[in-house]
């Protein structure tokens, strides 16, 4: 039987009888020298000669020496129920002789011992059935004295009764419980059997549930001995690795290993086993039947003895390699993303790039190619060899090569626009820079395009000293650099240009010279002015200064209105201001200026206006041009629309041109009239189509007149209603009632209306090829404003609402910068929208926006009513 099993006996003996007291020396001592002396005694000085002589002596010595071994013996053997059990015996079977022997024995004797059995039987314990044996022993001697005629027999044979029936009685308790004991040890031993039984029982089915689990498992499993040797294995691991269940329980968990993982797995594999460390949970590449490396996510668990003893390991196996692809990817993605932030020119970017990708790929040379400023042919922007293969010979090569669309690696690259793979470079040989690559002792190549905006701008090339199989995983991830890199030049093109156009603005305005003035900031008068204002304008200085009204008179009168809108109350509350506006100089001619008011204070009190007035007339008729340029961009993007709605027309024309023509041939003469006035009807219909784009398409004369905003929001409608139509956008319309005119050129307006209408109907097919365009107009105040101040005027707002996908929070603090787009590259300036916001400014109006991101975009144009005077002389 099992270390286990005795102890679970034990257990279940001591959980049977937890009262159950065991015999000490003291008690087998006292006990056996009672039973001793009394048998001496009953032997050797009894009346009648029991036995012969010598026999007498022999068992007095024996009884004795019984004591003197209870007494002497090793106290484990004397307090075991062996020992007890063999006194017992003894003792009892001498005292039953001499009993018999003595011939004398009543009846009443041997009534007395069965009683004590019968009580003893029924006591739990030991010291229980001692008690009761000594009191049914007092009750018997009691009795035999009160019987006895004389003292003398009592003390000769009845005393010797009483005692000898106390022995008798503790020898029988103590051997019921012995007897006891050994019948609980029985039972719990055919309990523990019965449990043993059902725990075998168990674990067979337990086994079994486990072999099944092991053998449909959908992750590859194995069990290890402690040298990490297979010895059984699953169909799912057999599957992933390729091998047989017989090939792989031949083999070790260092053979299934990657050849660079070899050692650090197993020894962290024995680590485990030796109990160094926990259980093995790494992820490590093991190496195919086909010697494909495969990334696996490796547990082993060791499963041991109940004293530590490693017995096997459970190993799990999971194939990883697709996510251990994919984070490696977005690791390179990372890597390459922070070095082109971090870098401005080319120079930065390309050698670092090239490094990181090598090492990502293993590989040992790289080189970007950029296609040149005439677009005829790659020429080399940066070459990188790693330290383990220097290639400076082959370097220098690279550098003075260029290729054409077609020849070469790289020529191929660019020409296809697909990444491409050479495993062996010695089977191109003939193919233009393989020879050299070659000579270097390279041995495979790739190549993967440099994209941007859907156009090949440069490639890069990668070499390995290894002839290397295709990897489609390591060719799409060094594709997607290539992206990035695209990406990266675009915007360094874009920021070179960026900062070209920064340079020649700045020139431009550096050119111009400036009106440096001053003013009273309560009285409005002139204190001083530089003498630019004489070349500027052609007045002399004194007359800017002496006449306290001449600003005002020699504002144009187009402009006098808003010009001379910044109040006494905007002044006190220290806001500066920018505004434009003409004035008619001496020769007169209107000349442009810009004007930049701040506001100097002493405490709460504003005392003097400073400004410069730049000459901006130039700049205007630039911007003029820029936004007739900007105006024909957008009808440009009506054409398809124009050339649709002219279709109907044509088409009814055509045909009943040709419909006449047969008349003709016929000589039905009559019925030409209403075929003639059926095409007259539609060459109207297209002379109006046509009128309609040319009078938007003119210059605008810069006139402002009294203008209906209801009216020009109407007609911009008509101009883009077909192109609306075609992309599927409903126009709608919510237009005020008797809405108040405003000062302004109705042709500005149609080009600020048409930008607004064509950004709207862009994003919405953008986002989801379909849309709505709601406009609409009322009359209201600027927020922010309190009352007394301009607010007090009424004012215009039509605001153009789309449910596009709205502007991303980022790029709302740039949406009305010059050269500031959010649509790709070819498809917009820049220019719409900061051209419109100016336009409104000069109106004396605002062009402001709402929008949440995902729910559309709200751009508002408030404009000024026109005032009563205005509208008398307009």
């Amino acid at each position: 039987m099992s270390e286990q099993g005795k102890h679970t006996r034990r257990q279940a003996s001591t959980q049977a009888r937890p009262a159950q007291e065991h015999p000490r020396r003291y008690q087998v001592v006292l006990l056996q020298s009672l039973v001793s002396i009394v048998l001496c005694y009953q032997v050797l000085f009894s009346p009648h000669a029991l036995l012969a002589r010598e026999i007498q002596e022999v068992l007095a010595v024996g009884l004795l020496s019984l004591v003197a071994g209870a007494m002497l013996l090793p106290a484990r053997l004397v307090e075991s129920r062996a020992f007890t059990v063999i006194l017992l015996l003894v003792d009892t079977t001498i005292t039953s002789v001499v009993i018999y022997l003595a011939g004398d024995a009543g009846s009443d004797l041997y009534l007395a011992y069965f009683l004590i059995i019968l009580i003893s039987a029924s006591a739990r314990t030991l010291r229980q059935k001692i008690a009761f044996s000594v009191v049914i022993a007092a009750a018997y001697g009691g009795m035999l004295y009160l019987n006895a005629d004389q003292l003398g027999p009592v003390l000769e044979g009845h005393l010797l009764r009483v005692i000898i029936l106390i022995v008798m009685g503790l020898f029988y308790a103590a051997m019921n419980e012995t007897l006891e004991d050994i019948r609980e040890q029985k039972t719990a031993l055919a309990q523990y059997l019965e449990e043993r039984k059902r725990a075998e029982r168990a674990l067979r089915g337990s086994e079994e549930r486990f072999r099944k689990v092991f053998e449909d498992a959908p992750i590859g499993m194995a069990i290890l001995t402690p040298d990490c040797q297979i010895v059984r294995a699953n169909k799912a691991l057999c599957g992933m690795l390729g091998y047989s269940l017989d090939e792989l329980t031949r083999l070790s968990l260092g053979e299934l290993a990657h050849p660079d993982d070899v050692e650090s797995t197993v020894r962290m594999a024995r680590r485990a086993f030796n109990g160094e460390s926990v259980d093995l949970h790494v992820p490590r590449r093991l190496s195919k039947k086909n010697k494909q490396p495969m990334w696996a996510d490796l547990t082993v668990t060791v499963i041991r003895d109940s004293e530590g003893h490693p017995q096997y390991g459970l190993g799990m196996v999971e194939d990883i390699t697709e996510r251990k692809r994919a984070e490696n990817r977005r690791a390179l993605q990372l890597a390459v993303s922070l070095i082109l932030v971090q870098s401005n020119t080319y120079r930065e970017a390309f050698a670092w790039l090239l490094r990181t990708v090598c090492d990502w790929l293993e590989w040992e040379v790289g080189a970007v190619w950029l296609v040149d400023r005439g677009g005829e042919a790659l020429r080399c922007e940066a070459v990188w060899s790693s330290e383990s293969h220097p290639a400076a010979d082959f370097e220098a090569k690279v550098r003075d090569r260029t290729f054409r669309s077609g020849a070469g690696l790289p020529g191929r690259v660019w020409s296809t626009g697909q990444p491409q793979w050479v495993s062996d470079l010695t089977q191109e040989a003939n193919q233009p820079g393989a020879a050299d690559a070659v000579g270097a002792g390279l041995r495979a190549a790739l190549g993967v395009p440099i994209m941007s905006g859907g156009r090949v701008r440069g490639v890069i090339e990668i070499f390995s000293r290894h002839a290397r199989p295709n990897d489609a995983g390591q060719l799409a991830a060094i594709a997607d650099v290539g992206i990035q890199i695209g990406l990266f030049v675009e915007r360094v093109q874009a920021e070179t240009a960026l900062k070209q156009s920064k340079e020649h603005y700045e020139a431009l305005v550096n050119s111009v010279d400036g009106i440096v003035w001053e003013a009273d900031a309560q009285r409005n008068n002139f204190t001083f002015v530089s003498k630019q204002a004489e070349r500027v304008l052609g007045y002399p200085v004194e007359r800017w200064v002496q006449d306290p009204t001449f600003w005002k008179k020699h504002v144009h009168p187009d402009d006098r209105e808003s010009a001379c809108a910044y109040s006494p109350d905007d002044t006190n509350g220290g806001a500066g201001r920018e505004l434009e506006y003409r004035m008619v100089a001496a020769d007169g001619r209107a000349v442009w200026l810009r004007d930049v008011v701040s506001v100097a204070r002493n405490g709460d009190r504003a005392e003097k206006l400073r400004g410069v007035m730049m000459d901006v007339t130039q700049r205007k008729q630039l911007e003029q041009q820029v936004r007739q340029s900007e105006k024909l961009a957008t009808l440009g993007t009506l054409l398809g629309g124009v050339a649709h709605e002219l279709n109907n027309p044509l088409f009814v024309a055509s045909g009943y041109t040709q419909l006449i023509s047969e008349k003709v041939k016929r000589g039905q003469y009559e019925a030409l009239k209403g075929d003639l006035a059926v095409i007259r009807e539609a060459t109207e219909r297209m002379s109006g189509i046509v009128n309609r784009f040319l009078d938007i398409s003119r210059s605008p004369v810069g006139q402002r007149q009294v203008c209906d905003v209801n009216a020009v929001v109407k007609r911009t409608l008509d101009l883009v209603a077909n192109d609306l139509t075609i992309h599927r956008i409903e126009a709608r319309t919510d237009l005020a009632p008797e809405l108040p005119p405003v000062m302004a050129d109705p042709q500005e307006l149609v080009q600020v209306l048409l930008n607004l209408y064509t950004n709207a109907s862009q994003a919405m097919q953008a986002a989801h090829g379909k849309g709505t365009l709601t406009v609409t107009t009322a009359v209201s105040s600027p927020r922010g404003e309190a009352a007394g101040t301009r607010s007090e005027q009424r004012w215009v707002e039509a605001r153009v609402t789309d449910d596009g996908p709205g502007i991303a929070p980022r790029v709302r603090g740039r949406i009305f910068e010059p050269f500031f787009t959010t649509k790709a590259p070819g498809k917009g300036t820049g220019l719409g929208l900061s051209i419109c916001q100016r336009i409104v400014t000069e109106l004396g109006g605002t062009l402001t926006f709402e929008s949440e991101e995902g729910h559309g975009a709200t751009f508002i144009v408030r404009l000024p009513v026109a005032s009563v005077e205005s509208i008398a002389s307009g």
